[in-house]
């Protein structure tokens, strides 16, 4: 299914011209499903989405699975959900990235920038920021903190990304050109978007220097800048500290539970609110 005539147009042609004539094609919106050809298996999405609309739900056979591109916070997961106790619950996810949802299911973010193109802050549309006393911020000297976390250079560490992006209330991701100015004003461990804390004027973006070229061993720290850029340093400095002492291994769990779900039945965690779930992210 797809909302783009020519992709199903396409899909069509070529799969009569290989011999396939037991697909079904379908154009139109995604976020109603295709309730004809219900219940199914398995449900793959290949869109970024902010949302899990209620009839992929729905249609979803028992014991099926729905693999969704979800994005959080701005983060996007690939996670496979299966149906539980009235939700979704995770079986795994996976760091990835799609073209954003069309149709219904759009969610646009919007990207703040800070000087001219060279930095700017990806937020969620409506998040309200000092987007002026963000951009005076950046040119004043920034603090740094580096609380001794140190890792491989072929060590992945989405997983703190996803952590910061739990605990952090003011959250977006920095990103910077490549540029000799951008690179100036701006060293965050992911040009293309590195958890940011924002509060107000002032703000902390996660970083990394290397320790050893020999041994390719790097440090995770925090610049900040701002009137409160220490306080906001130490602030995600501590929470780097917390995910290497006790969640540097483990996975995440994360739910989708209705809308309107009270509080009290919720798991621990971190609660994002959407349109039509709560996205639940927890810990072990």
């Amino acid at each position: 299914m797809d909302i783009d005539p020519y992709v199903t147009g396409r899909a069509s042609r070529f799969l009569a011209g290989a011999g396939y004539g037991r697909v079904n094609v379908v154009l139109g919106d995604a976020e109603d499903g295709v309730s004809g050809h219900a219940p199914y298996d398995r449900i793959i999405v290949t869109a970024g989405s902010w949302d899990i609309p209620p009839a992929w739900i729905v249609q979803l056979a028992p014991g099926g699975r729905i693999v969704v591109p979800l994005r959080m916070r701005g983060l996007t997961r690939s996670v496979a959900f299966e149906y539980t106790g009235g939700h979704l619950e995770s079986q795994g996810h996976e760091m990835c990235g799609f073209v954003p949802m069309q149709g219904a299911g759009t969610r646009n973010e919007r990207l703040v920038l800070l000087h001219d193109e060279d930095v700017g802050l990806r937020i969620d549309d409506g998040q309200a920021v000092d987007a002026q006393g963000l951009r005076e911020s950046l040119l004043r000297p920034r603090a740094e903190a580096w609380p001794g976390v140190r890792f491989g250079g072929m060590e992945p560490f989405d997983g703190l990304y996803l952590w910061l992006a739990t605990w952090l209330d003011g959250f977006g991701l920095l990103t910077r050109k490549k540029t000799d100015t951008a690179r100036q004003l701006a060293d965050p461990s992911s040009p293309i978007g590195t958890p940011t804390l924002i509060d107000g004027p002032s703000f902390a973006y996660h970083t990394f220097r290397q320790l050893d070229a020999g041994a390719d061993s790097y440090e995770f720290g925090v610049y900040a800048h701002g009137p409160d850029a220490a306080r906001l340093a130490d602030q995600m400095a501590t929470l780097i500290l917390d995910w290497d002492r006790g969640h540097r291994t483990a996975t995440a769990q994360i739910a989708a539970y209705p809308a309107g779900t009270p509080d009290d039945q919720l798991p621990g965690g971190h609660v994002i609110d959407k349109r039509h779930t709560r996205i639940t992210i927890s810990w072990p």
